[in-house]
């Protein structure tokens, strides 16, 4: 689908999923540019995962002052 927008657009693909990132494209016409994005399978899978993580963990109620360094507690 993005290969069809891009020719639609008139607007060139950009591809990152080799360094992990989207396949995308993008046209700017003045101050409104339309984009499509595709977000593959394992950049979903591994935000999942970092996400998993959420709610294991806690800062100390003392970080925004900095009397213990901001550690993270479990």
């Amino acid at each position: 689908m993005v290969d069809q927008v891009a020719t639609l657009l008139g607007a060139e693909v950009t591809d990152d999923r080799p360094n992990g990132g989207h396949y995308s494209a993008e046209k700017t016409f003045g101050r409104i540019t339309y984009g499509i994005v595709h977000v593959p399978r394992r950049c979903q899978d591994e935000l999942q995962a970092h996400m998993s993580y959420r709610h294991n963990i806690r800062l100390d109620p003392d970080q925004h002052n900095g009397e213990d360094g901001g550690r993270a507690t479990r």
